[in-house]
């Protein structure tokens, strides 16, 4: 559950939250991406601090809980791109084009480090050692809903993310990288067909 601004403001005088891009080569070259929120205050008090080590530093609001649903939402971004680029690699595939050969189409109307990163692990298929595994891909999902459900919000596409993570889990691929999605996929698909997966 998300801490709310009014529990915040009832126990506690200063509230600050910030959640950090830990991608290694960020890290190394102090270009992180740092998202701020909480009372001003608080903020002033260690800004010098995110200033050192962040590239870009987003501050979006008052109440601290407002940086975990930004959080949220980065990661569950990542887990949309590898619903729709694994079921995008997996029909191109089955047409006869090769995934790598795709990616650079791709790589091209979507200059994005997380395109070309996952893009490859996909095509691959080199889902270890995980970066982040599935186990953990299936938590941003069931966190993402969960948010949701406090506003009312509509997901249809975490509630599909959800159920080919669960299906994954429940094959034992819990501590592949969460870009293994399309294996999920392709399991549920021969699932249908009526064959196993022996890939």
């Amino acid at each position: 559950m998300l801490l709310d601004a009014p529990r915040v403001k009832e126990g506690i005088k200063q509230f600050f939250a910030l959640h950090i891009d830990l991608r290694p080569d960020a890290v190394a070259s102090a270009a992180l991406r740092l998202i701020v929120a909480g009372l001003e205050k608080a903020r002033k008090q260690i800004w010098p601090v995110l200033e050192a080590e962040g590239q870009n530093i987003f501050v979006i609001g008052d109440g601290g809980y407002l940086s975990n649903v930004a959080k949220l939402g980065n990661n569950f971004l990542i887990v949309a791109m590898l619903e729709a680029l694994s079921e995008v690699l997996i029909l191109v595939e089955k047409y006869g084009i090769e995934p790598k050969q795709f990616l650079e189409i791709v790589n091209t109307l979507f200059a994005s480090s997380v395109y070309q990163n996952y893009g490859n692990i996909i095509a691959e298929r080199k889902f270890k050692p995980a970066g982040f595994k599935m186990n953990l891909g299936l938590k941003v999902v069931e966190l993402m809903l969960s948010a949701a459900d406090q506003v009312s919000a509509s997901l249809p596409l975490a509630n599909l993310a959800k159920d080919h993570y669960s299906e994954g889990i429940f094959k034992g691929w819990e501590s592949l990288d969460w870009a293994a999605l399309i294996k999920c996929i392709e399991a549920i698909s021969l699932q249908e067909e009526g064959l196993s997966l022996n890939r």
